[in-house]
């Protein structure tokens, strides 16, 4: 909370000194973040500025309320590397289980909006699926696709598996 609030100070002090339009604090708050965290952001920002885009406090406030809510990434590889398939559980239902667990635990995220985890060639990804399936997958996997690691994508080692 005392980070958000700093964050919102920065800013805000920013606005005093150089007069900036809320978008101008969204441009900086996407520097700081990323693009694809911000772009709910810039939407909510955008709906209070109103249809003239001038309402200039009510922009502000989204962006102060917006920070204040702000959940940055969370990174814990234990719960990435905990994340293995179950003996009754086939590699459809690990794979989705695996990947919200991705998503929630790696601090990862992908570089546009329209990408996405299947088409990632990412390592850490392909590199934690694999050791989460069952043993005979794996091993089955490196008889089939013995470069798995360096060619292919995310889903192309999920449909092999």
């Amino acid at each position: 909370h005392i980070l958000k609030m700093s964050t919102w100070n920065g800013i805000n002090r920013l606005k005093s000194i150089y007069s900036l339009h809320p978008f101008d604090g969204v441009q900086v708050l996407t520097i700081m973040l990323g693009t694809r965290v911000i772009s709910t952001l810039r939407t909510e920002v955008e709906f209070a500025l109103g249809d003239d885009l001038q309402n200039l406090d009510a922009g502000w406030l989204a962006i102060r309320d917006w920070l204040l809510t702000y959940r940055p990434p969370r990174t814990d590889w234990s719960k990435i590397t905990s994340c293995i398939q179950k003996s009754n559980e086939d590699i459809q239902d690990f794979e989705e289980r695996f990947l919200q667990t991705w998503m929630e635990y790696s601090g990862m995220t992908l570089a546009e909006e329209t990408d996405t985890w299947d088409a990632s060639n990412l390592n850490p990804l392909k590199t934690a699926f694999v050791a989460g399936v069952k043993p005979e997958v794996s091993d089955a996997l490196n008889l089939v696709l013995p470069s798995w690691a360096k060619t292919g994508t995310y889903r192309d080692i999920v449909d092999r598996c």
